[in-house]
């Protein structure tokens, strides 16, 4: 059987640090809205793949 883990370069945030983490986030989120800023969100994971072929070599230092 696998045994679960972080991947490298994560963390997981307990549950004192995330509602923190998460105030702070949302005080952020009301004042980038309040100055018209809509939200975006891109993937947390990529294929090693479309980092290879958009950057070429330099995708290395992406990873």
């Amino acid at each position: 059987m696998v045994k679960p883990q972080t991947l490298k370069g994560f963390r997981d945030f307990l549950p004192k640090e995330a509602r923190k983490r998460q105030y702070v986030l949302d005080t952020l989120k009301k004042v980038f809205e309040s100055y018209g800023f809509e939200p975006l969100e891109t993937p947390v994971l990529e294929y090693e793949e479309v980092l290879l072929g958009k950057y070429g070599d330099e995708g290395d230092k992406l990873m």
